[in-house]
């Protein structure tokens, strides 16, 4: 309706709308509760029916080394209609979200694993993932950097999925 925000307070993970007056002078603001995960990014489906939450720890090099496996986070699905959260996808440090045009799947990039979690927005469940580097947090031969996929897009077409290190 391009007058609705949904957004949160990452000090206490609180979610709140914000309705803006159709007249662009006032609005309504309704705190929606704690979030059941940790609030990231906020993004909305193409029909606007629901917003994706993404949790992302962050994580230290320090932790990375001395630590065998890395944590999950996961993702928050909100239903638009109600105001209320239908869905949570355990994920690897879901940063970005992408839809194609249609809207039938979304794309979610998992920063410390290396990946892209493919999601049936039908069921909100993972139907693939794709590894974009040879091994999570796969560090350079001179050990300056990390892959980490931080940026997500889908092309206008729906044909490519990019991601940006």
């Amino acid at each position: 309706d391009n007058r609705t925000i949904y957004t949160g307070n990452r000090d206490d993970n609180t979610l709140v709308k914000i309705v803006v007056s159709e007249d662009g002078k006032s609005h309504t603001l309704k705190t929606l509760g704690k979030s059941p995960v940790d609030l990231h990014l906020f993004a909305a489906s193409p029909d606007n029916h629901h917003v994706v939450i993404t949790s992302r720890l962050e994580l230290e090099d320090t932790v990375v080394a001395t630590s065998p496996t890395l944590p999950n986070d996961s993702i928050a699905i909100l239903d638009t209609q109600t105001d209320k959260i239908v869905k949570t996808v355990a994920l690897q440090s879901p940063a970005m979200v992408a839809f194609p045009k249609d809207g039938k799947t979304m794309y979610v990039n998992n920063v410390h694993d290396a990946s892209v979690s493919v999601i049936d927005t039908a069921t909100w469940s993972v139907t693939s993932t794709w590894q974009v580097a040879n091994q999570p947090l796969a560090a350079l031969p001179n050990g300056e950097h990390r892959v980490a996929p931080d940026g997500l897009d889908v092309s206008p077409d729906g044909k490519w999925v990019a991601t940006a290190d």
